[in-house]
């Protein structure tokens, strides 16, 4: 699997499944910390802090893409 960061989001490269999963700027943000071994529930308060977001909201949007990315069989359950 191949992550790459472009202007407004980024892209993962299923190299198994032969698909690419677009991810927009905070998904990619979220892919990146848990690249980096960023525990999931402190994702909400990262995303709140750099995209000035509410940390509810940023809870539901981690919640989402981690479901979504797991369905695709890109993230670990």
């Amino acid at each position: 699997m191949l992550f790459r960061r472009l202007a407004g989001g980024g892209v993962i490269v299923d190299l198994d499944g032969d698909r690419i999963f677009e991810l927009n700027d905070t998904g990619a943000r979220i892919w990146e910390c848990l690249q980096a071994g960023q525990s999931v529930a402190m994702l909400p308060a990262i995303l709140s802090n750099e995209f000035d977001v509410d940390a509810n909201a940023a809870a539901a949007e981690v919640r989402r893409l981690i479901a979504e990315l797991q369905a695709a069989g890109l993230l670990e359950r």
